[in-house]
C-alpha cells in the first residue's frame, strides 16, 4: 500500500471510491476529494467519522467543495484548488462514475451533454489534461483509471 502520498481521486465518497479512501487515508496519504455538494459532503463525513476521528481527517482528507464532474467548468476550479494549496499529485485516480438509465429522454449535463458521457468519460479525460503537469514527474507516480459494467446496460454497474 502507498504511504505518504499526495492523492486526488474522483468519486471518493461512495462505492469502491469509499473504500478506497478509507485505505488510502489508513496509510497516511493527503487525499484530495472532489466533492458535489454540502449534503453530499456531510453525509461522507458522517460515514468516514466511524473509522478516523476529527483530527485525522482534519490532517488528511482534503475536500474540493462544489464540484460537479458533469459541469465541465467545475474542472478548472480542481486544478486551480491544488495550484493555490501548492499541491503536486503523486497519484491520479479516476473512479468517479454513474448511469442513468431507463428515461424516456436522458439527463444532460450544463454543456447538454448526456450525463454518463459527461461524467464517465469527458470530466475524467478533461481532469486528466488540466491535471497532468501536476502529477509528480517520478517512476512511481501512478494515473490509475477504474472501470465498471456500466457500459453494459444489463448492469446496475
Amino acid at each position: 500500500m502507498i504511504k505518504d502520498k499526495n492523492i486526488l481521486i474522483t468519486g471518493g465518497n461512495s462505492g469502491i471510491g469509499f473504500f478506497a479512501t478509507i485505505n488510502l487515508l489508513k496509510t497516511q496519504n493527503n487525499l484530495y476529494i472532489p466533492i458535489r455538494s454540502l449534503s453530499r459532503k456531510e453525509e461522507f463525513l458522517l460515514k468516514l467519522i466511524k473509522y478516523f476521528d476529527k483530527e485525522y481527517l482534519d490532517k488528511y482528507l482534503n475536500l474540493i467543495e462544489n464540484i460537479d464532474l458533469s459541469n465541465l467548468e467545475n474542472i478548472q476550479k480542481v486544478r486551480d484548488y491544488l495550484i493555490n494549496k501548492n499541491v503536486s499529485l503523486d497519484v491520479l485516480i479516476l473512479n468517479a462514475g454513474l448511469q442513468y438509465t431507463g428515461a424516456f429522454y436522458p439527463k444532460v449535463s450544463k454543456q447538454g451533454i448526456e450525463l454518463t458521457f459527461a461524467v464517465n468519460h469527458l470530466s475524467h479525460f478533461y481532469l486528466t489534461n488540466v491535471l497532468i503537469g501536476l502529477v509528480n514527474n517520478k517512476r512511481e507516480s501512478r494515473i490509475i483509471i477504474t472501470s465498471s459494467d456500466v457500459h453494459d446496460p444489463k448492469s446496475s454497474g
